[in-house]
């Protein structure tokens, strides 16, 4: 996913296994979280979003849905946390 881009850190290189990698950098750079960018949706990853949930004001089910992905700030490969809006994945700047 991130490969070719560097921002001199080394999940962009190690990351690239597609929607639970690009998560796993969100909760790591939207919400202060530490867990490892592997693509495996365990149970460290599961409880980030538990908190990311709970930042976002939605059900802090662990479960990705709809209500959760609109709610959640989501980082772009510079690391800028915004907003998602639209089906298409328009991102905006919050």
């Amino acid at each position: 996913m991130y490969e070719g881009m560097n921002d001199g850190s080394d999940s962009y290189w190690q990351c690239q296994w597609g929607f639970v990698c690009d998560l796993q950098y969100t909760l790591n750079t939207c919400y202060g979280r530490s867990i490892a960018e592997d693509g495996s949706f365990g149970p460290a990853t599961k409880a980030a979003l538990q908190y990311a949930q709970g930042k976002a004001g939605v059900s802090k089910d662990g479960i990705f849905g709809p209500a959760t992905r609109s709610a959640m700030l989501w980082a772009n490969w510079q690391g800028v946390c915004l907003h998602y809006h639209g089906q298409k994945g328009h991102m905006i700047y919050s």
